[in-house]
């Protein structure tokens, strides 16, 4: 018997409504069996996006990131200052439009023309992502040659891609950031463009106040002529009147004109003292941004990134799984309980067998030559492993109350199993010292008979066709204590139908029955209609296995049906190689 690593969990009564529904639920268990299922798509979609990202990041040019900082002034200093107030701070809208000046082609064409970017690759227009150069070389055109200027704006417009400027947080820094190929080039592009801020801020102020200085100068001219006009007329009014003559009206006239006088020549000193506040400003001209950190040649490549490509990879990857996944679950339903398959089929599910894959290499071959130190076939008390085998020969000796119980094992299609529970349940009764037979009634090769390793000559088609008696043909198996009655030889070219004739089944089991407490055969499977239905006759007892999260629903059904409505006597399903939640059970299977 195969070795089992826990109690297998087998019911006793049918599950009810309530259950059935909770069977449908998504649970862990049922998630990590379609996993399982679909295990060896997952496997190629995660090498397939695996693979497409370390295509990428193979082919894919490395990219360096150069950063510097630029501060800008809040107190903005004026060329002309008001007499009342003080000069307002800088809002956001302003620093957002220092960063655009940034930007700006004007600004960048300065960088292209002192270092020259033209004359390098990477700036060339060809290096772009040019979608007409494909169609005019297949078309035999040859473009136009770009002349100088042409090309400075194509390689200041390289530049403004490649270019980042962002403000920090809330504060009044912007974070300038160039990504190039070269790691030296990022640098100095981006330490070019913050000096060509910088000095083009100054050369700006420096431009302002030299026109502010002159128009000052201009007014200053006027301001001057007026205070002489105003002093020579003040002058000659005091010469033409006689002071002890002088009326009332030519006293009020005097004094307007003094007035006169003093305000021009106020005026006039405000402004000549503005115009050498200015002059000054020109000399020594304040500038409102300055660079707070210069960049340095970036150690690593910034894109592409590796974890980040490997990431997304993986999780594209799990998306596409679970999309797969979800689509072929729509379209193809198996079952992975036993309320799923009550509820699907009307049977009662007799037990269900927990999954182990067989990957420990134990079969019925080496079970036959005696290792039952790899079996459980050493003794019903070793070990609580033959538990389940027990409890589903109890279940059936519960149902077969006749001296010798013959019962079918069949499934829905062949490799589920269906062998391997056969060989087990007659091990389990030959373990309770009863009298078993064990047939293999699947004719058309690799069932039980191909997997024994033991002398065969005759078998049940020799049987069947009068060649030779039932008892020459047994086969008795001392390593596991019970008489085995192989398939037969495939010599002849008669069709399994000619052989598995119902008359001749009854006279072969009316022979056998009085030999033995328990025959099990293990039947072909259901889609073989014509050999299956031949033995149901002589049967008392037919089990129907399925192979749970592999075997389909529909197929499933249909096979139930098939049984159930023309016998009385199938007695319920076992879902075999099932794996409950926390346990890793399993049968090697046929």
């Amino acid at each position: 018997m195969l070795k089992l690593k826990d109690e297998a969990f087998f019911r006793s009564e049918p599950s009810s409504a309530g259950s059935a529904k909770a069977g449908n639920l998504v649970t862990l268990a049922s998630i990590l069996g379609a996993i399982r299922r679909h295990k060896k798509s997952i496997v190629v979609i995660f090498a397939i996006c695996l693979g497409a990202a370390i295509a990428y990041l193979t082919v894919a040019p490395s990219r360096y990131t150069a950063s510097t900082s630029l501060m800008i002034d809040t107190r903005k200093s004026q060329i002309i200052r008001t007499q009342f107030g003080s000069d307002p701070p800088l809002d956001a809208s302003i620093i957002e439009s220092q960063a655009e000046i940034i930007k700006s082609d004007d600004l960048l064409m300065k960088v292209v023309k002192e270092y020259k970017l033209i004359e390098d690759p990477e700036f060339a227009p060809q290096s772009e992502d040019n979608r007409g150069s494909f169609w005019d070389s297949w078309l035999g055109q040859v473009p136009a040659p770009m002349n100088t200027e042409a090309l400075e704006r194509t390689a200041a417009f390289v530049v403004s891609k490649n270019l980042s400027v962002k403000r920090v947080g809330l504060s009044y820094v912007l974070d300038l950031r160039y990504v190039s190929r070269s790691p030296i080039r990022a640098m100095q592009i981006a330490n070019a463009i913050a000096n060509a801020y910088t000095n083009g801020e100054t050369e700006a102020r420096y431009d302002a106040t030299r026109k502010a200085n002159s128009w000052l100068k201009e007014r200053l001219a006027e301001l001057r002529e007026q205070t002489i006009t105003a002093d020579r007329t003040l002058q000659a009014f005091k010469a033409d009147i006689n002071s002890a003559a002088t009326s009332a009206e030519a006293q009020v006239t005097l004094r307007n004109l003094e007035s006169t006088v003093t305000a021009t020549k106020s005026l006039y000193d405000a402004y000549l003292q503005r115009s050498i506040d200015t002059a000054q400003q020109q000399d020594v001209p304040m500038i409102e941004a300055r660079i707070i950190k210069t960049a340095s040649v970036p150690l690593s490549p910034s894109s592409p990134n590796f974890i980040v490509i490997l990431g997304l990879a993986i999780v594209g990857a799990g998306c596409l799984s679970g999309l797969h996944i979800l689509v072929r679950q729509g379209r193809i339903q198996t079952f992975d309980t036993a309320d799923r398959v009550e509820a699907a089929t009307g049977l009662r599910c007799l037990g269900v067998l927990p999954d182990h894959a067989a990957r420990r290499g134990i079969n019925i071959a080496r079970a036959t030559r005696g290792d039952f130190d790899l079996t459980l076939a050493r003794s019903v008390g070793d070990a609580p492993f033959d538990r389940p085998f027990r409890q589903l020969k109890l279940e059936l000796d519960t149902r077969c109350r006749d001296t010798a119980c013959v019962v079918g094992i069949t499934s829905s299609l062949p490799r589920e199993g269906k062998s391997l529970i056969a060989f087990n349940l007659a091990l389990t009764a030959s373990r309770s010292h009863e009298r078993v037979l064990l047939i293999d009634a699947a004719c058309r090769g690799g069932g039980l008979s191909a997997a024994l390793d033991v002398s065969i000559q005759h078998g049940l088609r020799d049987v069947l066709s009068g060649q030779v008696a039932a008892t020459d043909a047994v086969v008795r198996l001392d390593a596991v204590d019970f008489d085995f009655l192989p398939s037969g030889s495939q010599g002849s070219g008669r069709s399994n139908a000619a052989f598995f004739n119902q008359s001749r089944l009854e006279v072969l089991f009316k022979q056998l029955r009085p030999h033995y407490h328990k025959i099990y055969i293990d039947l072909p499977s259901v889609h073989e209609v014509i050999e299956v239905k031949s033995f149901m006759a002589c049967l008392d007892e037919v089990l129907l296995v399925v192979e749970a999260d592999r075997t389909q629903t529909k197929i499933v059904v249909e096979a139930a049906s098939a049984l159930s409505g023309r016998f009385d006597i199938v007695g319920g399903v076992v879902l075999n190689r099932a794996r409950p939640q926390g346990r890793s059970l399993a049968h090697e299977g046929l």
